[in-house]
């Protein structure tokens, strides 16, 4: 979406006019954005919001679906091994991004960003239409391995 937007419209070199957001009653300025930019920062306000609020809601319903999935007893493990993950991949794609917005410009990066987000998404559904575990297969699965320990000490 936001490459769409910075194809349609492109960003204007130089503005004579600037609308100016500042705190009442001061002249510090929160925001200035000319005037021929204003509807194309209106709607990626508008886009970060809306993806934003999914996302959030996406949060809160995977978090619940790992609590259901994961057992307790490897749950800790589990959740600190997210953000290592998040960060291995994430640098990488830090370098490279930046790498293609000096040499082809934001709306391909971003175009690219939106790819790595759908494999993210693919990745995710793939994941979610595993069954979840019971708690009987949970508990087979410490007797086996607690079987398996025992057998060969």
């Amino acid at each position: 979406m936001l490459a769409l937007l910075m194809f349609v419209f492109p960003p204007q070199l130089a503005s004579l006019s600037m609308i100016t957001l500042a705190f009442p009653f001061t002249d510090i300025v929160i925001l200035a954005v000319p005037a021929e930019s204003l509807l194309p920062v209106v709607l990626i306000f508008i886009i970060s919001t809306v993806t934003g609020a999914f996302g959030q809601i996406e949060t809160v319903l995977t978090q619940r679906v790992l609590i259901d999935a994961i057992p307790t007893r490897v749950r800790n493990s589990v959740y600190s091994l997210f953000p290592t993950l998040m960060l291995l991949f994430s640098m990488p794609q830090i370098t490279l991004f930046g790498w293609v917005i000096t040499e082809y410009g934001v709306p391909l990066a971003l175009i690219l960003c939106s790819l790595v987000s759908f494999v993210g998404v693919l990745l995710m559904r793939k994941g979610l239409s595993y069954p979840i575990p019971t708690e009987e297969e949970s508990v087979e699965s410490e007797v086996a391995e607690e079987e398996i320990v025992s057998d060969e000490g």
